[in-house]
């Protein structure tokens, strides 16, 4: 299987090598698997795990650390339910390689999704923030088989309360457990590695490149005549695998017998193709590497923006002359290596921005300006507030319509109040006039009125009294009438004043989500990652 022809290269997978120097100094190894697929990690990590196991059991025991393995994220590897390759070895080694003098440090974001035998195995905890009281509570189980009589509240209190950088560090062998913070990294954290970073890291670490003692082969350039199934020209004894597909550019003309020199030419094309919110975007990536590296070639400074794939040929001139080849070049291995290491690189490090406006409910990709995106957010905003006025307008129609009714018949009632008192007012003054008059009318000489009502013979003044308590009655209702009217005209102006603070507001908070624009950054994914052109080029 070609695939599998990496596997059969590079560094022995052999544990004692990876831990101590040719001079017998101790070192760390890193085991990068950010480019592998999730078979191809799950496979290697079953046999690196097996290889330490092997060289473990042929160690003496030791009650003193004589090496630490250390995972970043078991996560898939050791699961409560599954049982994937790597789970039987994980579990072997936590209950026994601590008595061959083998630590295991595993971390993990999600304690839940860990094996419970593999917990109550571990004998040191170092416990952060936790997202979810489902992973505290599988903690606190793991504590409680791994050291007993633990207290549970006391721990959850202690783990509940843990703040950004700050962990619970507990040991099975002492009493109570303690808080501690992380230390300030002296460096710029930079995120993960790329792959095409490893090489410049080996560089500076002083690792040479692994050499098998069984292939002792000078690496040589090939000095002769290239051959070429489209030219016709001279066969040399070492030829490109028939796999390799072969581009000629001439950037200059005039030459007979042209010579061509030898650079390595990838273009690919990466769609970003997203329902929600709503893209579909393609654009290329043209790479020319002038001078490969046998291993780790440096993408990101190859890239070209007005290389044309229409000016790649397949064909050259029957005397052109070739420039030496690098040996490595001539492997079938390099290539399927190379061409799988630029489409993880772009896989790793292509990005597309994306700006999108939550609340208007719009994005845009790089195809759109700024500008463009802009105006389409005002004219969004502008369309969102309509809609939205209308709804509160309608909101606020109903009570101001029952309003302005309760207001209409109250005046109503108000004139009337007004007219009936008018009238009783009138009718009050007119039969206390005609009271008084017959009054005076029968005083003879001497006499007053005072004695002709102790004789009882004054008649109609309770007529009148009566007449005077009606019109008193009527202007309590016109006062009692004109209170309510001014209630009701208060309650429709504070009904009105509110409508319009309410449309306010509205109006500016879509004025300010004009300018609530965030940008998200969008990675590719393999399947959208399509290699249109991957060989030699021939440049003239």
């Amino acid at each position: 299987s070609p695939s599998f022809q990496s596997w059969i290269e590079g560094e022995p997978l052999d544990i004692e090598r990876m831990l101590y120097s040719p001079d017998g100094k101790p070192r760390h190894s890193i085991f990068y698997l950010a480019h592998l697929d999730d078979a191809e990690r799950m496979f290697f990590i079953t046999l690196l795990y097996a290889a330490v196991e092997t060289w473990m059991r042929k160690q003496r025991g030791t009650g003193d650390l004589r090496a630490l393995v250390y995972f970043d994220e078991i996560h898939g590897y050791l699961p409560p339910v599954a049982n994937p390759p790597s789970k039987p070895l994980f579990i072997r080694l936590l209950k026994t390689a601590r008595a061959f003098g083998v630590g295991l440090v595993l971390t993990t974001q999600n304690p839940v999704d860990v094996d419970y035998k593999a917990l109550s195995n571990a004998g040191t905890w170092m416990i952060g923030r936790l997202q979810t009281d489902q992973d505290k509570q599988r903690l606190l189980d793991g504590l409680e088989s791994a050291a007993g009589g633990i207290k549970r509240s006391e721990f959850d209190k202690l783990i509940s309360a843990l703040g950004k950088r700050v962990f619970l560090y507990h040991n099975v062998h002492e009493k109570q457990p303690s808080v501690f913070h992380t230390r300030w990294a002296m460096n710029y954290l930079a995120g993960p590695l790329t792959l095409t970073q490893i090489p410049d890291l080996n560089m500076l670490a002083g690792a040479q490149p692994f050499t098998s003692t069984t292939n002792t082969k000078t690496k040589e350039k090939i000095n002769t005549t290239y051959s070429n199934s489209n030219t016709g020209s001279e066969e040399s004894s070492l030829e490109l695998p028939g796999t390799v597909r072969e581009y000629f550019y001439t950037s200059r003309s005039g030459a007979k017998n042209p010579t061509y020199s030898p650079a390595l030419v990838a273009i690919a094309e990466i769609r970003y193709l997203r329902q929600k919110p709503p893209i579909d975007f393609t654009h290329t990536i043209n790479a020319l590497v002038d001078r490969p590296r046998e291993t780790g070639q440096i993408w990101e400074d190859t890239i070209l923006q007005d290389l044309d794939p229409n000016t790649l040929q397949t064909k050259t001139q029957s005397a052109a002359n070739f420039s030496p080849l690098p040996e490595f070049m001539i492997k079938t291995a390099w290539w399927s290596a190379q061409e799988k290491e630029f489409e993880q690189w772009i896989y790793e490090t292509d990005t597309l921005t994306l700006r999108s406006s939550k609340a208007l409910g719009i994005s845009a990709g790089p195809e759109v300006s700024e500008e463009e995106f802009l105006a389409q957010c005002n004219k969004a905003a502008s369309e969102k507030f309509d809609e939205a006025e209308k709804v509160l307008r309608s909101k606020y129609k109903t009570k101001i319509t029952s309003l302005e009714n309760k207001i209409e018949r109250q005046e109503l009632k108000v004139d009337k109040y007004k007219k009936d008192l008018n009238t009783r007012g009138l009718d009050t003054v007119l039969k206390v006039g005609e009271s008084l008059f017959k009054l005076t009318s029968k005083l003879k000489k001497g006499e007053s009125i005072l004695n002709l009502a102790t004789k009882g013979k004054i008649t109609g003044v309770s007529s009148s009294s009566t007449k005077a308590r009606m019109t008193f009655d009527a202007r309590s209702r016109l006062k009692e009438a004109e209170a309510i009217l001014e209630n009701y005209q208060e309650d429709l102006k504070t009904l009105q004043d509110d409508l319009n603070d309410q449309t306010a507001l509205l109006k500016l908070n879509w004025e300010n989500s004009v300018t609530d624009i965030t940008e998200v950054k969008l990675t590719p994914t393999k399947q959208n990652v399509r290699i249109s052109h991957f060989g030699i080029l021939w440049n003239k």
